[in-house]
């Protein structure tokens, strides 16, 4: 029943609607060679990562979860997870497929935990209470080395995730696949533009599949809900549902017993940028889950269900160095 460090900040995009078309009547202005008045055209906005190279920002986050296990009955059980975070993010030069080299530094780290297996309290600076989770006092100094699509926002590709994946011992996560299961951590909180110019409050979907946590598809729906003095707030609403058993990556607990997870729910936020450079200024999140934790027998039979509960908030804010 251990609380999962390394969650996602949800977000995403979407698909845009096709106009309708005009018609006319009779008193079609032209038919008596008068020229009709031209209709304003409504402004699109392209909103891209167009920063220049060796750009860098800082990152810092407060994370908010909870777990209720067994919610509503005599065993209910609750742990609690509130962790801050801060990050450096240097952007490099762009390859020659368009994509932006990224190195993610991780600065700073404090949490603190409170469980029906204990409870715990560190910071990276250098007060700790408890066994804090593995690898935590080992995080400061690890990096993720990434590719990212500066047109849609997209985690093209990750590169030396090994030490933070060892760091953080996810030994409930396929670990033959650290670049995957980073990556897959990491889309959420970068894919959140557009394939292209749209208007104001004209919607975009994405769906990104997370098999190697909890099992879900997050159906995002997004547009820009507002702009004032260059900066663009991108607000979206998301559907979580179960993934399929044949996407899912099955995962193990500390005692060797194999589980998936069947969790539906609902995600809100926003995310605040600075429209000519595509850069973030702040991400704001909310989500909740609910359903089982499926246990398997050794013949990857049904054996039991836990009924749980998952409550989050993340808020980050993002300044240029």
């Amino acid at each position: 029943m251990k609380l999962r460090y390394v969650f996602f900040c949800l977000m995403l995009i979407g698909l845009w609607g096709c106009e309708s078309d005009s018609s006319t009547d009779g008193n079609d202005p032209s038919a008596n060679g008068t020229k009709a008045p031209e209709q304003p055209t409504e402004p699109t906005y392209n909103i891209k990562w167009t920063v220049p190279n060796d750009y860098s920002f800082t990152q810092k986050t407060k994370q908010g979860y909870q777990i209720t296990y067994n919610p509503g009955t005599d065993q209910e059980d609750i742990a609690k997870l509130s962790m801050t975070s801060n990050r450096k993010f240097n952007i490099g030069k762009v390859d020659k497929e368009g994509a932006f080299a990224v190195t993610m530094t991780n600065l700073a780290v404090m949490g603190e935990y409170k469980g029906p297996d204990g409870k715990w309290l560190y910071d990276s600076n250098g007060s700790q209470k408890g066994q804090p989770a593995s690898g935590l006092e080992k995080m400061v100094g690890t990096q993720v080395e990434f590719r990212l699509d500066p047109n849609s926002g997209q985690v093209v590709e990750v590169f030396s995730s090994e030490d933070l994946v060892n760091v953080l011992a996810m030994e409930d996560i396929n670990l033959d696949a650290p670049d995957k299961v980073v990556r897959e951590v990491l889309q959420p909180e970068w894919y959140v533009f557009p394939d292209g110019p749209v208007k104001l409050n004209q919607e975009w979907t994405r769906e990104i599949k997370l098999k190697y946590q909890y099992q879900i598809a997050l159906n995002m729906t997004f547009k820009i809900a507002s702009r004032e003095n260059d900066q663009a707030k991108i607000a979206y609403e998301a559907t979580v549902t179960p993934l399929e058993q044949k996407d899912m990556v099955m995962l193990k607990t500390k005692k060797g017993e194999t589980f998936y997870h069947e969790l539906n729910g609902t995600a809100s936020g926003e995310v605040v940028v600075d429209e000519p450079s595509g850069a973030f200024i702040s991400h704001m999140t909310t989500s909740t889950m609910e359903g089982d934790r499926v246990f398997l027998d050794k013949n990857g039979l049904e054996k039991s269900r836990l009924p749980m509960k998952v409550e989050m908030e993340i808020n980050s804010e993002y300044a240029k160095n």
